[in-house]
Formats: structure tokens, C-alpha cells, sequence
């Protein structure tokens, strides 16, 4: 409804000849044109000339020209933090390529209450969610500037939902784009059961354990009756914990985040009538309003600075070399990259080998 909506404002389509178009599926660039969905059908070289010659302009590489302009705001602007949380949320303090790790965006947060210079912060949320802890590693980080008197905007993306959206309740304000997934205010636990895998390639395993659920989080077998009912206490526990924190931030009663809440996720236009988001609009907006906030126009009265700052190639070479170090670390020192290396050691050899360590694999 939203993209056809756009569709037929932006375009100035009839309802009707937009339906056929969508039932058709599949149509020309020359039915494009008749029916207005586009307004030129050309080659780009011809588009190219066109808007060169009218004014005798001449074309610039994007990056020479994003090399000369100035995108930090005014001379003397107002600093605002950007803060990215992008990717699953995970624990960690250390830049993950794709991740959101809890610890290292919660010390940029905290940096940036830290910073006299600063006004406000944004926080720019493109996760599907991850670790309860470390999403509230980086909301109470978020609190801890807000009491420093930071204003606090979030800005969703793509999608901000779950731990995404836990990180965002606090804010002052939040934005989402109209097809924004966000919500799923719920929580999931569970692990791989990997127990007719072994049987089915003839491994065996064994260990020594204390307690009735020592072997809870164990690939190697199902989960019993006790594992189930000590899992959905802590589920219980931590879905509690989730509407608390949107019942706080959000100030609405927790009967009214449960309505909206058991896991689902809204589009930010149903967001937007649930309470759970403040205005449809995207990280430029959020830019306007944060200026407005801090008495200037708009968004170019900003110096954005982006926290944490990116790493440099030469970081990004040295992180990259130590995760890989530290993976090969993990399979050499691991029981199962042990026996698979072993196990394809006495496959080259052609002899049988068992192998026996403190977890005992049997062939």
C-alpha cells in the first residue's frame, strides 16, 4: 500500500492504469513511458549531453568533487555525535566488519556525553537486533548520556528491530522510514542439536558433567524436560525486562507495550499508531530536527562528527590479520578442529584412529 501509494503521488498515475500496470508484471520501456512511470526513454549517453550542453557544463568525478566540498557543517557549527549501530548486535569491545559490538559502541556513546563540544548525539540504527546484554550495554550508555544532558535522537534504517529497537527507547525522539521493520519486542533463545548428525557419521561423544543442567547449552544432545523449563524462566525474565525498558523510555503503560509486543514487528508507519516510534522521516530529517533543537535552521548549521571514527586501512589490515590469527586459533585449539584435522590426517594415511582428549570421539 505504501510503495503504490508513493507510486501514484509522485507519478500522478490513475489508480485503475497503475493496477494494470502491477498486474501485468512485466512490461517495456515503451509502456513505461505511455503509462508515466518514467519520463525519458533514451541512452545515458544522450542524457549525458543533453545536460552538458545546455549550460556548456563539464562533468566532475564524485570523487574529486566529494573531495572539495565540505560536509562537517558550518565553520563554527554545532557538534553533533553520529553514531552507527549496524549489523546483528553482538558482545564484544573490539569493531567487528558487519557487527554491532555492544561494548565498543557503548565507550563511543559515553565519549560522546563525555564531550563538552558535543550537544546532542544521533544514533543511526540498522540492526535486526542480537544479545539482550550487549543491546542493554549500549542503551544504558545511551541513559548515561542522556542524564549528562545530551540530547539523544535515533534514526531507524532498513530495519531496527528487537535488540534494535531496545536500544532505541530512550531517545528523545525516534524516526523511521515509512518501511522500516522495527518492533519485535521479544525474545529468543535456543541452540544447534546436532546429536542424529554425529549418529548419522558414526561419532560418539562424551564428557563429564556436574548438575542437572551443566549440558543445557550442549550441541551434542536434545533438550530435556528441566533444560526447557530453566530456558523459559530466563526467557520469561528477559522478555519482563524488555517491556520495562520500552514501558520507561517510551512512557507508556506496560499492558499497552505488551498489546504491542509478543515478538511482532510493525512497518514505521505502524509503528508510528503504536507509540513504539515519534515521526516518519529519515536521517536527514532527524539531522533538520536536531538542529532545530539545538536553535539552528537545519542540518547544515551541523558539525556532524561520526563516533566511533572509522578505522584507517592500515587498522582495518591489522584487525583483520588478528581476527584471522585468532579463528585459525580457535580451530587449532578447539576439540572439533582437532578431530577433523586428525581425522583427515588417518584418512590420507588410510589407517583407523581413535582419538581420546578430555571429551572423549570415538569413530
Amino acid at each position: 500500500n505504501q510503495i503504490f501509494n508513493d507510486v501514484l503521488k509522485d507519478r500522478d498515475i490513475p489508480p485503475k492504469s497503475l493496477e494494470d500496470y502491477l498486474n501485468k508484471g512485466l512490461i517495456t520501456g515503451e509502456d513505461a513511458l505511455k503509462g508515466k512511470l518514467i519520463t525519458n526513454l533514451d541512452y545515458a549517453d544522450h542524457f549525458v549531453d543533453m545536460a552538458t550542453n545546455k549550460d556548456e557544463l563539464e562533468l566532475i568525478d564524485f570523487n574529486d568533487y566529494y573531495a572539495a566540498q565540505d560536509f562537517s557543517g558550518a565553520k563554527h557549527g554545532k557538534q553533533v555525535a553520529l553514531v552507527n549501530i549496524v549489523g546483528e548486535i553482538v558482545p564484544g569491545a573490539e569493531p567487528e566488519p558487519g557487527l554491532a559490538t555492544g561494548d565498543y559502541i557503548a565507550a563511543a556513546i559515553e565519549e560522546a556525553g563525555e564531550d563538552e563540544n558535543i550537544e546532542a548525539i544521533i544514533i543511526r540504527v540498522d540492526s535486526p537486533g542480537g544479545s539482550p546484554t550487549a543491546s542493554e550495554t549500549i542503551r544504558r550508555a545511551i541513559v548515561k548520556a542522556k542524564e549528562k544532558g545530551k540530547k539523544i535522537i535515533v534514526s531507524m534504517g532498513a530495519v531496527a528491530a528487537s535488540g534494535g529497537y531496545w536500544v532505541s527507547v530512550d531517545a528523545d525522539r525516534i524516526f523511521a522510514m515509512p518501511s522500516t521493520i522495527t518492533g519485535s519486542i521479544g525474545v529468543i533463545m535456543g541452540k544447534f542439536e546436532l546429536s542424529a548428525l554425529w549418529k548419522k557419521v558414526g561419532v560418539n561423544w562424551d564428557g563429564i558433567s556436574w548438575g542437572d543442567n551443566a549440558r543445557i547449552w550442549s550441541m551434542n544432545a536434545p533438550m530435556s524436560e528441566g533444560h526447557r523449563t530453566v530456558l523459559n524462566e530466563a526467557i520469561d525474565d528477559t522478555y519482563n525486562a524488555f517491556l520495562k525498558r520500552v514501558s520507561d523510555g517510551r512512557k507508556m503503560d506496560v499492558q499497552k507495550v505488551r498489546s504491542v509486543a509478543k515478538g511482532r514487528p510493525w512497518t514505521g508507519t505502524q509503528a508510528l499508531k503504536n507509540g513504539l516510534v515519534d515521526e516518519i522521516g529519515g536521517l536527514d530529517r532527524a539531522m533538520d530536527y536536531t538542529a532545530q533543537q539545538l536553535g539552528a535552521r537545519d542540518r547544515s548549521a551541523l558539525k556532524i562528527r561520526l563516533m566511533p571514527e572509522p578505522l584507517t586501512p592500515l587498522e582495518q589490515i591489522v584487525h583483520m590479520m588478528g581476527s584471522q590469527v585468532s579463528f585459525q586459533n580457535f580451530l587449532k585449539n578447539s576439540m572439533i578442529g582437532e578431530f577433523f584435522n586428525r581425522t583427515e590426517i588417518s584418512r590420507r594415511a588410510g589407517i583407523a584412529q581413535t582419538y581420546e582428549p578430555d571429551l572423549r570421539i570415538l569413530p
